[in-house]
């Protein structure tokens, strides 16, 4: 976590001294026990812990916190700003300059 957050300060703009919100964004495939919003709330709830001042922004979170599990191989990452995040796509839109768009292609 501290390694994560040290290349987000040095890539971002700082967060703000007090309260920074975040969100988490999971995607999974393979067979489980639990379903990915399962996962994002074992995970939010890490992160709370880890930085009990922060709190939940599922609009405009200031960090997110990208969750990849694919059978038994789990990813856990902060995604570097800018990005958009969206409610209905557990995914955050990036500007990609390489697609026609500029947008992270995917449905």
């Amino acid at each position: 976590w501290r390694s994560a957050m040290r290349t987000h300060a040095a890539h971002a703009a700082p967060l703000p001294p007090s309260a920074p919100s975040f969100r988490i964004a999971s995607l999974r495939a393979g067979q489980h026990d639990f379903d990915s919003r399962a996962l994002s709330s074992a995970l939010g709830a890490a992160v709370s812990a880890l930085q009990p001042s922060w709190r939940v922004d599922l609009e405009a979170p200031d960090v997110c916190v990208l969750a990849l599990l694919v059978n038994r191989s789990l990813l856990i990452g902060a995604l570097l700003p800018p990005f958009s995040p969206r409610k209905s796509d557990p995914l955050p839109m990036e500007p990609r300059q390489w697609l026609p768009r500029g947008e992270r292609g995917h449905k």
